[in-house]
């Protein structure tokens, strides 16, 4: 059985260029995501021995992640500020596997928060919300 920590994997921003580079967010404590899902559609039909299902178009989630925050850092700015517009922008995740598993996504940031507590870091909470298909490498 193949088991990995997941020490090493690295979430990236696209930057939109053509070619596109991607930049490491970094401190980023955890990850949650994606997670594929679908709607069932009936199709029963009057000539039905029994109720009939398929399958409708593949819902990639969300992405979710947590970073302990560094305001001098500038993805973590990049973040905030995408998550203030409307910018639907290319992310990477990396796992760190031995053979590096990757997914490349678009998503829009649809939450940006922080928590501050007396005797933590400051921790930074980001949803993606993904849009279009997954490609996966």
């Amino acid at each position: 059985m193949a088991v990995f920590r997941g020490s090493g994997t690295v979430l990236s921003r696209g930057d939109a260029a053509s070619p596109e580079v991607f930049t490491a967010v970094g401190d980023v404590v955890s990850i949650a995501g994606p997670a594929i899902t679908k709607d069932e559609i009936e199709v029963t039909a009057l000539d039905s021995a029994a109720k009939e299902f398929i399958g409708a178009l593949d819902d990639p989630g969300e992405i979710t992640m947590e970073l302990n925050w560094n305001p001098q850092d500038s993805e973590h700015v990049n973040l905030r500020t995408d998550a203030e517009g409307s910018t639907v922008r290319n992310y990477r995740i990396v796992w760190s596997d031995l053979s590096s598993t990757q997914v490349t996504f678009a998503a829009e940031v649809m939450e940006f928060s922080l928590n501050t507590e007396a005797n933590d870091a400051v921790k930074g909470s980001v949803r993606m919300k993904i849009s279009g298909a997954l490609a996966w490498a």
